[in-house]
């Protein structure tokens, strides 16, 4: 419920209203070389309106060194559409050989480091993912998932640590107390 926070993201959403989709933490261990490949939040979530914002909040400094999170710049724009079926768990670059993919589009990832206090906020559909961190320091992160406070249900939750959302109505707008207006 920070004002700041919630007052950026409805600028940037055009939204008078905001809840809270989900909210997670990130905790990357020392040497853990685990990564989380490229991809698009959206898909992975049963909402009609891919207009979500995600920020991410770094708990410890983010760094190129520890792992921090890469991202295709402009690819929240592309037309690139696919169910989480589709995703290939033995291919982290999947994503970025997609055929929607526009001609010409640069894939080169972009880091994005953040101070230990500070955040970034992106769009559900930019394609992002984050390398393994081999250093001797964690690197953690609060994720908060915002939502215009119309957006509805069209799909099942796959996920147990999100809201319950089959206590929203199918076509219903997703509200109530595990998704509160902010």
């Amino acid at each position: 419920r920070h004002p700041l926070i919630t007052g950026i993201t409805k600028q940037l959403l055009k939204t008078p209203e905001l809840r809270l989709w989900h909210d997670h933490m990130i905790s990357k261990p020392p040497e853990e070389n685990d990564r989380f490949q490229f991809h698009q939040d959206f898909y992975n979530w049963p909402l009609a309106d891919p207009n979500i914002l995600t920020c991410w909040i770094a708990l410890d400094d983010a760094t190129v060194a520890n792992g921090c999170m890469r991202v295709i710049p402009g690819s929240h724009r592309w037309p690139v559409a696919y169910s989480r079926e589709d995703a290939d768990n033995d291919n982290p670059n999947w994503v970025l050989e997609r055929p929607e993919i526009p001609a010409g589009a640069s894939l080169e990832p972009v880091p994005c480091e953040v101070l230990a206090g500070h955040c970034h906020f992106h769009h559900c559909r930019l394609i992002h993912g984050s390398p393994g961190n081999p250093t001797d320091t964690a690197r953690r992160s609060y994720i908060l998932h915002l939502m215009p406070g119309n957006t509805r249900r069209i799909g099942n939750g796959w996920n147990p640590r999100m809201g319950r959302i089959e206590d929203v109505a199918m076509g219903e707008i997703v509200k109530g107390p595990e998704f509160p207006a902010l």
